[in-house]
């Protein structure tokens, strides 16, 4: 078995670069997190959102398994704090990605197209509550 590799090209020439830049993992400093095989295997599966979706979790996932801080001379890691935010990464990563043009990113909150008024529903809780 090969050692793995880790590579990024900022110029985002490949789907694999564009993933790690979109996770976050395109530096060796403090580390890699995700192999170079490992994100052009997935990405043979799901599309370049997924990819950086689920490389976003497993990046929490490896934090979590660290130590929650790390204190060296003037340095200090929180690696609680970096899973919490990897988490949150991927979430707006599928919902960006399931967003679309001619729709509002996808928050949770529920809206109505203003350009067609719902008169029905107007005239139904208007008559249930006896206006």
């Amino acid at each position: 078995m090969s050692n793995p590799t880790y590579t990024f090209d900022a110029s985002l020439s490949t789907p694999k670069d564009w993933v790690r830049w979109r996770s976050g993992d395109v530096s060796g400093e403090p580390q890699w997190f995700t192999a170079d095989n490992t994100i052009n295997a997935l990405l043979a599966t799901y599309s370049q959102d997924e990819v950086a979706a689920q490389c976003a979790e497993s990046i929490g996932s490896q934090c979590i398994q660290l130590a929650n801080m790390v204190v060296q001379r003037h340095l200090q890691l929180e690696y609680g704090d970096r899973a919490r935010e990897a988490f949150a990464l991927a979430d707006r990563i599928r919902q960006q990605a399931e967003s679309t043009p001619d729709m509002p990113p996808q928050t949770g909150a529920q809206y109505a197209s203003l350009s067609e008024p719902v008169l029905d529903e107007y005239l139904l809780i208007r008559d249930l509550e006896g206006l």
